[in-house]
């Protein structure tokens, strides 16, 4: 399955597969109009089936793209669809589905391949562009970052774990999540480019207005003295540009306020981001699968962060105001994204994340830092959840708090 990172395919509203298709979508490819696929029209059909992004931008369905259909991509795609390559398909070690094909291409050479045996039953598909999902369980907010745009399966997901010491008599329980609420029409992911723009062009791409809740920390009964925690609220204004040098462009701003888990600490503040986005780079994502064993992205985000803080509570912020600098550098990994040598369990499932973040205060001169390596299984096939094992080290810039440990998680996306 290609990867679907990023804004590349979504952004672009390319369809997640063309597999299945009705007996109505199969006649554009029978331009003799005869009921059957002969063999150049069933060239075009597998390629087409096999390439969604080729199957949007092929209006003439002749198996290539010409000049304006090729003007509708982003410059990064140029090189693989651009030009007058034939149709491609991909490559099969199936045996079943080998000789399914074989047979297919037999008969389109011996006369035509009966529109009637290709017709699949449609299978649904998610659809970000026309109903915009409302509700978002994830870590933290670079997790959920433009909300939709990174497929649940690739999401690091929010964990809580509990701990019964009855040796003890002491009850602990460590929360990492967020959820945040898209109220109808507070979502638009696919916004049209205007008509007589062209790729030169800056436009408004997408925007969502989102309130959130955060959790991050740990809470003890009875209570430690070590205890950290931030418990934060507010509302995220994000939205993408396409323009300049740049694939994409995304920006947020978000308003917050700040207290810890038993309601003692009070800071409130405002953050603004950007990231840019490169498909050529692979930043931010990419269209283009590196290969069938790996696929990769790397993602950088600017960040400032203005901050008063009126009660440090259970965190180690002191009272007074911040002003962070900086930003998060992450590269994500996935293992045997389409592989055929390896077993069906660990195709599409491994997922690695490395995250390095630092910061620097205008108000006191201070420089902080942290980074953290997560390797995650996603133990259900959509995603939804995923076992993890990290390691994380350094200052938590909502607490600052100092980390240095080892974590195995049950993470649950939505």
């Amino acid at each position: 399955m290609r990867m679907r990172i990023g804004a590349a395919l979504l952004l672009l509203g390319i369809p997640c597969s063309a597999n299945a298709l009705t007996l109505d979508e199969l006649q554009r490819y029978d331009k003799n109009k005869d009921g059957a696929l002969n063999k150049a029209e069933y060239d075009v059909y597998r390629a087409h089936r096999d390439d969604p992004v080729l199957a949007k931008y092929d209006k003439d369905t002749d198996g290539k793209l010409d000049r304006v259909e090729y003007q509708a991509l982003q410059t990064d795609i140029k090189k693989r669809y651009g030009g007058n390559a034939p149709p491609a398909t991909n490559t099969e070690s199936n045996s079943e589905k080998l000789f399914a094909i074989g047979k297919e291409v037999s008969d389109a050479k011996r006369g035509g391949l009966p529109l009637e045996d290709l017709v699949q039953t449609p299978k649904p598909e998610p659809d970000e562009c026309l109903k915009p999902q409302e509700i978002f369980v994830r870590r933290d907010r670079m997790d959920s970052f433009l909300y939709g745009i990174t497929p649940r399966s690739k999401a690091l997901g929010a964990s809580i774990s509990y701990t019964g010491d009855e040796a003890e008599h002491a009850k602990t329980a460590k929360i990492n999540g967020m959820v945040a609420v898209l109220p109808e029409g507070w979502r638009q992911p696919c916004l049209p480019r205007p008509d007589g723009y062209g790729p030169e062009h800056a436009y408004l791409s997408a925007f969502a207005i989102a309130p959130w809740v955060s959790a991050q920390g740990t809470i003890n009964d009875p209570l430690k003295k070590s205890e950290r925690s931030a418990l934060s609220g507010g509302f995220d204004a994000q939205w993408t540009i396409f323009s300049g040098f740049f694939n994409l462009q995304a920006f947020k701003v978000s308003p917050y306020y700040q207290t810890d888990f038993r309601g003692v600490a009070r800071s409130d503040g405002v953050t603004a981001t950007w990231e840019p986005w490169k498909y050529e780079a692979r930043l931010g994502g990419s269209p283009t699968l590196f290969s069938p064993n790996f696929d990769w992205y790397w993602r950088v985000q600017a960040e400032a962060d203005a901050r008063r803080v009126d009660r440090i509570g259970f965190t180690d912020l002191q009272v007074g105001n911040y002003a962070w600098l900086g930003g998060t550098v992450q590269l994500y990994g996935f293992f045997f994204p389409t592989s055929m040598v390896v077993p069906e369990f660990l195709r599409n499932r491994l997922n690695l994340v490395m995250t390095y973040q630092g910061f620097w205060d205008a108000y006191s001169s201070t420089a902080i830092s942290r980074y953290s390596a997560e390797l995650a299984y996603n133990i259900t096939e959509n995603g939804d959840a995923s076992v993890s094992v990290g390691y994380e080290r350094g200052t938590n810039k909502d607490t600052m708090t100092w980390l240095n440990q080892y974590v195995v998680r049950l993470n649950y996306k939505y």
